[in-house]
């Protein structure tokens, strides 16, 4: 497994999801896959767009809006997801969606730094 240098600082929540796995970090990227994983399961190939401000409040941790969206741009570029596979939409109030296209592909990748 290859794991690509991030600029800081999405280089900091590398270290702290993928290497050294550390709670709350690796525990939110752990939901996410098994969310992702399921729902593949369901209906198939699909585009995931989390829902930044629902993961905050279903999580036990505080971790802000930023955080988390850092966290998922680490994990996603980590794993080396191309442009065809994970892509940022910005709303018109200036708000960030990611989008993930969830495959085969994308969830052994994204699997393999969990």
């Amino acid at each position: 497994m290859q794991i690509y240098e991030l600029p800081i600082p999405l280089k900091n929540y590398q270290d702290l999801a993928i290497r050294k796995k550390r709670k709350p970090y690796h525990d939110l990227l752990l939901r996410l896959f098994e969310e992702m994983e399921m729902k593949h399961k369901r209906q198939g190939d699909f585009v995931y767009v989390p829902d930044i401000e629902e993961i905050c409040e279903r999580i036990n941790y505080r971790l802000s809006p930023t955080t988390v969206r850092r966290l998922i741009l680490a994990w996603v570029k980590t794993a080396g997801l191309n442009d065809e596979e994970f892509y940022v939409t910005t709303t018109g109030g200036g708000a960030k969606n990611y989008h993930i296209k969830v495959n085969e592909r994308t969830l052994s990748l994204l699997k393999s730094l969990l």
